[in-house]
């Protein structure tokens, strides 16, 4: 599809001689082959991996391919930056001044890093009784079947998509997406960076009163650091047949039913073709 997410790893080793990062500072960005700079963002840096996420626009043709381009400037020039137009962005936890080079919006279908101190009312209406902002979204309500404890997302979104968080907790929890209507297989996918669980229940939510059914992904103890998304295996993920949203669009809600945690990202983006990473290769530096 266009645009498309491509998830992009790159083995720091094998460019050592060209490559510098350090969360504070990058010096290589993705463009095409006339010049023209791709959105791209960096999720994570562990064990000398990158995994960063380039947006791109052409589409891909069945059994075809697109050739892009991985520039490296000198090892003292930085081309972080939250522009999305130039350089590369990052996910907001790794800088040490939050979100400051973090261009995830200019990346994925709909992104949201829960900075500084409001809620974004552009982005959400708050369903929520009780919430807090702070560089990271918190909802703390003590859970019950008669609480709307969600935020809704203003705009709808198609399928089929995925939607991912990035979050830390201090205790085992349940998070909820929902979209209106029935599931079956289709068209969402839901996970987080411990992996994935999930089951469906629509009486979770307004005792059932509502049609609006509701995805729990369950997270264990995690260290309130948190963890990247690199746990996931994501092709595995993505194949699974298990219960995925069947309606054409809806909103996207986000709520944490009773847990404690701070979620520092949200983001949807493009399933893949067939559920498959379209896969990546490397040429030579020339």
């Amino acid at each position: 599809p266009s645009p498309f997410q491509q998830m992009i790893n790159i083995t720091e080793s094998t460019f050592s001689s060209y490559i510098a990062y350090n969360n504070n500072f990058a010096n290589f960005e993705y463009f095409y082959a006339n010049g023209t700079i791709i959105p791209a963002w960096i999720e994570s840096n562990s064990s000398g991996k990158l995994i960063t996420w380039a947006k791109l626009t052409p589409s891909i043709a069945a059994s075809g391919k697109l050739t892009i381009y991985l520039g490296f400037a000198s090892k003292t020039t930085n081309l972080l930056s939250s522009s999305g137009t130039n350089g590369i962005g990052e996910a907001p936890q790794l800088s040490s001044t939050y979100a400051q080079y973090d261009d995830g919006a200019s990346v994925f279908t709909f992104y949201d890093n829960f900075a500084g101190t409001s809620l974004n009312t552009s982005k959400w209406t708050s369903l929520a009784s009780v919430y807090s902002i702070n560089n990271g979204l918190q909802i703390t309500a003590t859970p019950s079947t008669t609480d709307n404890n969600f935020l809704e997302s203003v705009s709808t979104y198609s399928t089929p998509l995925i939607v991912e968080i990035y979050r830390y907790t201090t205790t085992s929890n349940w998070f909820g997406f929902s979209f209106p209507d029935t599931y079956t297989t289709g068209g969402v996918l839901f996970y987080d960076q411990n992996g994935w669980a999930m089951y469906q229940d629509s009486s979770e939510l307004n005792g059932g009163s509502e049609s609006l059914n509701t995805w729990y992904i369950q997270t264990g103890i995690l260290a309130t650091s948190g963890q990247a998304l690199e746990n996931i295996n994501y092709n595995n993920v993505i194949s699974s047949s298990t219960g995925y949203y069947s309606g054409t669009s809806g909103n996207i809600y986000v709520g944490d039913n009773g847990g404690r945690g701070t979620i520092q990202w949200l983001r949807t983006r493009a399933y893949p073709p067939n559920g498959v990473m379209p896969s990546v290769s490397f040429g030579g530096v020339s």
